[in-house]
């Protein structure tokens, strides 16, 4: 992992989301592994599905092509904890 935050602060009165967790990641092999890791599924039990009506994730991959920084973005929306 090379950073993760969470935000639960400056949250536009227009948002949906009481709190954000942002992390970022290496590959997308490295969410792969991070979303099944043990330390990491004990947590989201214990700490967010309890607490959690609804939860929206989004996934997204930047890539760069010479000076050109493009994204693929994969979404779930209407998750429950």
């Amino acid at each position: 992992m090379v950073e993760i935050k969470v935000n639960c602060e400056n949250i536009l009165a227009s948002s949906n989301a009481d709190v954000m967790l942002d992390s970022t990641l290496e590959s997308v092999e490295a969410l792969q592994e991070y979303a099944v890791h043990p330390a990491h599924v004990a947590a989201a039990n214990t700490f967010v599905r309890p607490f959690t009506d609804v939860r929206l994730c989004l996934d997204y991959e930047v890539k760069q092509y010479g000076s050109q920084i493009t994204s693929d973005v994969f979404f779930s929306a209407g998750q429950t904890a």
